[in-house]
Order: structure tokens, then C-alpha cells, then sequence
């Protein structure tokens, strides 16, 4: 994991779009999910604070304090699979890989 200390003051208030596929000990996708919020907070300690707007309104998501899984995102329209949303022009995305071991 790598934290930018001022990646991450650049970050404060920005939109982000954030996927999350959870890959089984056979290395295959079990599940994937997607988010979208404002970043609320970053620290290097804390992790970055995300407050989740659209299906998940109303609740937080705690990232790792990795700046190096954010990229500026392209201009457009993402959708949502999950949620039939469509977002539109995010400042930032990210994506996860968590790997279980069971």
C-alpha cells in the first residue's frame, strides 16, 4: 500500500466510484459490489472516509489509506449494475480485489 500525503489533501470533498470484487480461494469473483460517495476523510492512520450516496445513502465506507488504488476518473456515465444507477462524471475510482482463504 502506498499513501500521497498530497494526493490525498486533493481528494477531500471529490466524488469517487468505488468496486469491490470479493475473489474465492479458487481465484474466482464470488460476489462484487459498487459504491459511490464523497470523500469525508483521509488519513494515514484512519484510512479514507467515504460517505455513500444512492443505494447506500446514509452510510460510510472506511478504504485502506492507499492512494495508489484512486485514479481520476473519465468524463461519463457509469452504471451500476447492482443498483441500475448511473453516475455521472466521479472525480475518482477505485477498485478493490479482497481475497478470502477459506
Amino acid at each position: 500500500m502506498k499513501y500521497d500525503v498530497e494526493f490525498a489533501k486533493k481528494l477531500l470533498g471529490k466524488s469517487i466510484l468505488i468496486a469491490v470484487n470479493v475473489i474465492d480461494s479458487n481465484g474466482e469473483i464470488e460476489s462484487q459490489q459498487q459504491m459511490h460517495g464523497l470523500i469525508k476523510s483521509v488519513s494515514a492512520t484512519e484510512g479514507i472516509l467515504i460517505l455513500l450516496n444512492g443505494s447506500f445513502l446514509g452510510k460510510q465506507w472506511q478504504m485502506p489509506p492507499d492512494t495508489s488504488s484512486i485514479k481520476i476518473a473519465e468524463a461519463g456515465e457509469y452504471n451500476l449494475k447492482a443498483t441500475g444507477e448511473v453516475i455521472k462524471n466521479p472525480d475518482y475510482i477505485c477498485s478493490w480485489q479482497v481475497h478470502r482463504n477459506e
